[in-house]
């Protein structure tokens, strides 16, 4: 069984959004990036995420409730 089917919708657009940021800094890992620009890595990824989260949780209370 693959993990992504065990995951919440939650957990799916974090990965998906996690993924994306990685692409925007073009890295394939954090670990590709030097110890200043982790930090920084992921004060956006907190920042951002709480914006990306709440869409998140809105379109998913949407869809729950049109089935």
């Amino acid at each position: 069984m693959k993990i992504e089917a065990k995951l919440s919708d939650l957990q799916k657009a974090y990965r998906k959004f996690f993924r994306n940021k990685m692409k925007e800094w073009d890295v394939k890992s954090p670990k590709d990036l030097t110890p200043k620009k982790v930090s920084k890595f992921f004060k956006e990824i907190k920042k951002d995420w709480k914006k990306e989260k709440a869409s998140a949780m809105v379109s998913e209370a949407i869809f729950k409730n049109r089935k």
